[in-house]
């Protein structure tokens, strides 16, 4: 009886003990987490700020089937979802990746961006003339 008694003691411990150290970890696994978010917000912030400034040298500005077409120059450039990301072309400048869906839409001569990345949905204002 003793010995049971002994080890079930000892089980009990060992579980307090355990549950103690897993909540001692998870606020900092917690702050971790949203660092990591913050720093995919500030990411897509830049490219974002990157996308306004190539708009404003933008010229005959118009969405067509859920593309953003312009010209720069004599350049016509297309911004479309590819494979997940936003990509202007000609050429592949990314401006952010992980999308699960785009659309653009025009109000008061502002132009938006809706893009939905995971469970994230955002509304951002790329062109005001």
């Amino acid at each position: 009886m003793r010995s049971q008694r002994g080890s079930l003691i000892i089980d009990v411990l060992l579980s307090i003990f355990i549950l103690v150290s897993l909540v001692s970890i998870i606020p900092s696994f917690l702050k971790t987490q949203r660092r990591g978010e913050t720093y995919i917000l500030w990411q897509d912030e830049i490219s974002l700020a990157q996308l306004r400034r190539e708009l404003l040298l933008a010229k005959d500005i118009s969405i067509e089937n859920n593309q953003l077409h312009y010209r720069i120059g004599k350049e016509e450039k297309v911004l479309s979802m590819v494979n997940k990301k936003l990509i202007l072309q000609p050429g592949t400048q990314i401006f952010l990746e992980n999308l699960e869906d785009i659309s653009f839409e025009e109000s008061q001569k502002k132009i938006y961006l809706f893009y939905r990345i995971g469970h994230t949905k955002r509304k951002v204002g790329i062109y005001v003339p």
